[in-house]
């Protein structure tokens, strides 16, 4: 009588091994084409900030002190809205 379990339906070690291979390659593609798709569109909002502002930039002499103003949609609620610069 033959009592092994490799003809009982179960995944041996191998097969788990492949499997769990195979689902963390996905989602690092899937990771990766989502860091993809953030890179450009995070590209095309500083292009458009960059178009929207150049009319109003102003050129400022190193030792002056500025502040930047972040757009209410490019920071948390809690953070300042103007910063040292």
């Amino acid at each position: 009588m033959d009592t092994s379990a490799s003809d009982s339906g179960y995944l041996d070690n191998k097969d788990i091994d492949n499997k769990v291979l195979e689902t963390l390659e996905l989602e690092l593609f899937i990771i990766s084409a989502i860091k993809e798709q953030v890179r450009k569109n995070n590209m095309l909002v500083a292009a458009k900030m960059k178009k929207k502002s150049a009319k109003k930039a102003q050129i400022f002499k190193e030792g002056w002190i500025v502040t930047l103003a972040i757009p209410k949609k490019m920071r948390l609620s809690v953070k300042l809205k103007r910063i040292l610069v």
